[in-house]
């Protein structure tokens, strides 16, 4: 499990299982977390991309699915923020 911005991010399914059941600090996780070659990506329960974090560390920036992949923007919507924690 990942926590980022007072919220837990599960690593697969068994961990978001496992948070429903026996929740970490109280709390079920906020989503998924997967590392990728130039950061970490944040997805909601449902599996949809929501945030990005570059490696550097810069970010969070929020990310929409296009049919050509993923697309990332300049910095992060309000939405994005309230559901990170971090407005």
């Amino acid at each position: 499990m990942l926590e980022l911005y007072g919220k837990t991010y599960a690593k697969n399914d068994g961990q978001m299982v496992d948070s429903l059941f026996s929740p970490a600090n109280g709390r079920t996780c906020n989503g998924y977390y997967k590392k990728a070659a130039d950061g970490l990506r944040l997805y909601d329960m449902q599996g949809k991309a929501r945030a990005f974090i570059r490696e550097d560390g810069l970010g969070p920036v929020s990310v929409t699915e296009t049919d050509k992949g993923l697309r990332y923007s300049f910095g992060l919507c309000s939405l994005d923020a309230e559901w990170l924690g971090c407005d």
